[in-house]
């Protein structure tokens, strides 16, 4: 297993380019009022945490971490991305990165706290 230093910046490295990089406009514009563009980003963005866990955990693990990975981010994606939807929309920028950067913590507290420790 990867030092826990490794270990974070695997996370961060991965969550950025799963989160922002693989996400198209089009996900990003309609996850706030379309399940269907939610589901979408959610599964482009776990597909890549099952490739990594692939490579470094078993495969129970692997599978256990993406589906909590999926459902944390589903969950989180539903609520953020309508408040940041609103606050974007009101041309509130303060509430639009705001919203954008608890989002981001979430995400990491939650691959932090579940990431396999073997």
């Amino acid at each position: 297993m990867l030092e826990i230093k490794y270990q974070i910046l695997l996370i961060i490295l991965t969550h950025w380019y799963a989160d922002f990089i693989l996400q198209t406009r089009k996900m990003g514009t309609l996850k706030s009022t379309s399940l269907k563009w939610l589901f979408i980003h959610i599964s482009v963005y776990s597909s890549v945490w099952f490739v990594i866990g692939l490579a470094l955990f078993n495969i129970q693990q692997t599978i256990e971490f993406t589906l909590i990975t999926f459902l944390c981010h589903f969950a989180t994606d539903f609520i953020t991305s309508r408040i940041s939807s609103f606050f974007y929309k009101k041309e509130n920028l303060y509430g639009f990165f705001s919203t954008i950067g608890f989002d981001q913590f979430l995400h990491y507290l939650q691959l932090i706290l579940t990431r396999s420790e073997e």
